[in-house]
């Protein structure tokens, strides 16, 4: 098992990551005066994201960027934390609070995800000066943590902003309650697992081949669920 992650873990996560960037070329101008336009253009970024994030990759694959390895050699780009640290773990999660933000209609939910995206980037930048020397090899579990329970707020608060209103009779029709339940299992799923990160290392290797598979089986499911609801269903009013 961890050879066969350590060959095609990489590859089977970028296909799927990917998946989802694809199927909105051919779908953007169907959704392009609703707010799911600014959903696949999220995808797009994600795509973005992985792509170059993977340059550790290239640089072992491909003989004529080996150099690049000792380039960046006991520099802060020789690990791929601090990219997904501040694009990923930062920018994927203000995406999300702001995009709920948007579609959700009640002022005093609104105001709630402000307040909490307002102490999650205190959280954020606090730890980073804090910790800014374990950031290359590992960011404080805080900074994932707190960015799953504001993604995790801003969910829940669509879901019961919907439930209590008409939109719940055509909600299977609705890209966005794909995205918001798709998300709110991710998270229910990867919250406990960073937690337990806390009191595992490097070096337990049974840990981290479970951590690897189950972090691949979801996102597998969350970026293949995005590409069908992408498809499957149809523009809606916000």
């Amino acid at each position: 098992m961890e050879e066969f992650l350590n060959n095609y873990y990489s590859i089977i996560n970028s296909v799927v990551v990917f998946f989802p960037a694809i199927v909105g070329v051919f779908v953007l101008k169907k959704y392009s005066t609703t707010s799911i336009k600014y959903f696949i253009w999220f995808c797009f970024y994600v795509a973005f994201v992985e792509l170059i994030g993977a340059y550790n990759f290239y640089f072992d694959k491909f003989e004529s960027l080996s150099f690049m390895k000792e380039f960046l050699k006991d520099t802060i780009f020789e690990t791929v934390q601090w990219w997904y640290l501040i694009l990923w773990t930062l920018g994927s999660t203000l995406f999300y609070a702001l995009y709920f933000k948007n579609i959700i209609k009640g002022n005093s939910f609104k105001k709630v995800i402000k307040f909490a995206t307002l102490f999650f980037l205190i959280i954020f930048f606090t730890s980073v000066i804090y910790y800014y020397d374990a950031i290359v090899n590992k960011p404080p579990s805080i900074i994932g943590i707190s960015g799953s329970i504001l993604i995790f707020i801003c969910v829940l608060l669509y879901l019961v902003e919907i439930l209590k209103s008409d939109k719940v009779l055509s909600i299977f029709n609705s890209v966005n309650f794909y995205i918001a339940s798709t998300i709110l299992l991710w998270n229910l799923i990867m919250i406990p697992l960073t937690f337990y990160d806390v009191y595992f290392n490097s070096s337990d290797m049974d840990f981290s081949i479970l951590k690897a598979l189950i972090y691949l089986g979801c996102n597998t499911f969350m970026y293949l669920t995005f590409s069908f609801a992408l498809l499957w269903c149809k523009p809606q009013n916000n």
